[in-house]
């Protein structure tokens, strides 16, 4: 997995992180996974540092908030319908960096531990 702090491009959709999933094809080449169905040998998460300033200015927890809910998504995660969790979508005033039980709940389901 790569994390990158994107500070030099302008994301204009007004998304604040995002997680780009990529597999190897039979020839080994890394292939964009646009539909989330294959097994991902990849995942690279973006930070767009400049939406999140224009958002929410200069708020480190804020930052660190949106990397740990994409690092989420890397790890297969989805949002949750209600309740507190790193993996809830959208800004609500309460942003959380740390797993929360339903996140850890989730994890569990999902990878055995």
């Amino acid at each position: 997995m790569s994390v990158i702090c994107n500070t030099t491009s302008y994301n204009t959709d007004g998304v604040v992180g995002r997680m780009y999933p990529y597999y190897y094809d039979t020839f080994g080449n890394a292939k964009y996974d646009s539909t989330y169905v294959n097994i991902w040998d990849v995942t690279d998460v973006y930070g767009y540092e400049l939406v999140m300033e224009e958002e929410f200015g200069d708020n480190n927890y804020f930052h660190q908030s949106t990397y740990a809910h994409e690092v989420g998504h890397a790890l297969s995660l989805n949002h949750p319908a209600s309740g507190s969790a790193i993996m809830r979508q959208g800004w609500d005033g309460v942003q959380y960096t740390v797993p929360q039980t339903l996140d850890k709940t989730n994890l569990k389901t999902k990878w055995g531990y």
